[in-house]
């Protein structure tokens, strides 16, 4: 009997054992989370159904291609998003929007076109940024639209002289991912690095963010500096992957608008981000205190993020005029500030959580550390 192998009914039991658990522990770790559960792929419901015992008073959205499962395991069809990504995409930008609109938050949305699965998917997600451009690019407007391609290894040159075409009917700004690794799979496929397949499709201009910029060589960071492309710094998603910290004194000793940015890992926290860029310029490319100047790292996290959307016009300093997109701080600090001192405060000492009022375009958003504008338990 000891010697008996598994039956298929055995190895059944474990498996669903071991999800249950791994169900269990993740409950565990985020119970005292606020916000919706999100469930990719419902199968034949047992998942979906142990969620919703374990959390019955949370939204729980299931994402599914083709309804298989027993009908008492089946979300309504407010929590149940059906179909392939053909589907899906057209009108993803709008429920983004949405939640900028609610928030009250300035936003600058694109859906990321990429041919990695096919050029039919890629352009649907070029005509998607171009829907929404042309409904949200309005005067005046808090959340509008631009065009992103995720990199010239990803996107054809054909894509890349499209999107370039549709920005200058439009009159929108471009995003995309320069060089985060070394340029080999980019000169493999298309006989060149990624600069210079931007260059030859007329990609580059002043209207253009890219993002990270760590492998680039002394001639590359001519090339930006000549068409003016602005750079999104991204230190601390570049430290966590280990692929290497770009050049930013050099860039910035070149005249580059450099930004900050977070690539979606590590934190959003830009207080942090801000911090980690002006550290990690005094110890590279090489040890010099004088790489990086806090009111340097200050200009990257404000008015350069605004010059790199093309907004230095509207938002990014306090100037009349402009918008009144305002932060209100609470002063912990030891020792007074000054006129002298409040910048070095902010790059060395500010926290995320020292930040008591918010204006958006005038309208208070957050207000004695509060968020105003939506229910955070709800949302």
């Amino acid at each position: 009997e000891g010697d008996m192998e598994d039956s298929r009914l055995d190895q059944l039991i474990r498996r669903i054992t071991a999800q249950r658990a791994c169900l269990n522990m993740a409950a565990g770790l985020i119970a005292g989370m606020g916000g919706p559960i999100l469930e990719l792929g419902l199968g034949n419901g047992r998942t979906y159904d142990h969620l919703r015992g374990l959390f019955p008073a949370r939204d729980i959205y299931v994402f599914e291609r083709d309804v298989a499962a027993h009908p008492d395991c089946i979300p309504d069809e407010a929590h149940l998003l059906r179909g392939d990504f053909e589907q899906t995409l057209p009108g993803a930008l709008d429920h983004q929007a949405r939640a900028c609109d609610e928030a009250g938050i300035r936003a600058v949305l694109a859906f990321e076109a990429t041919e990695r699965t096919s050029k039919e998917l890629g352009e649907m997600a070029v005509q998607e940024n171009l829907r929404f451009v042309k409904e949200r690019n309005k005067p005046d407007a808090r959340v509008t639209g631009c065009f992103s391609c995720h990199t010239a290894y990803t996107a054809s040159p054909d894509m890349l002289r499209e999107t370039r075409k549709l920005a200058n009917e439009t009159g929108a700004g471009l995003f995309i991912h320069v060089a985060e690794f070394p340029p080999q799979l980019t000169v493999d496929k298309w006989g060149k690095a990624d600069p210079q397949v931007l260059e030859e499709t007329g990609f580059l201009g002043p209207d253009v963010m890219t993002i990270h910029c760590i492998h680039m060589t002394d001639e590359d960071i001519d090339l930006w500096a000549q068409h003016d492309v602005k750079v999104a710094h991204t230190p601390m998603s570049n430290m966590l992957g280990g692929i290497g910290v770009a050049n930013i004194p050099q860039m910035m000793s070149k005249g580059i608008t450099v930004s900050l940015g977070h690539d979606c890992f590590f934190t959003l926290d830009v207080i942090e981000v801000m911090r980690a860029a002006y550290l990690i310029h005094k110890v590279v490319p090489g040890p010099n205190p004088a790489n990086m100047i806090f009111f340097q790292a200050l200009e990257m996290a404000t008015v350069n993020g605004a010059k790199a959307l093309n907004m230095a016009k509207e938002i990014g300093s306090l100037e009349v005029g402009k918008k009144a997109d305002v932060l209100i701080i609470e002063d912990k600090c030891p020792t007074p500030i000054n006129a002298g001192t409040w910048m070095w405060y902010l790059v060395h000492d500010m926290s995320s959580a020292d930040v008591e009022t918010v204006f958006v375009d005038g309208q208070i958003v957050v207000e004695d550390h509060k968020l105003m504008t939506i229910d955070e338990e709800e949302a």
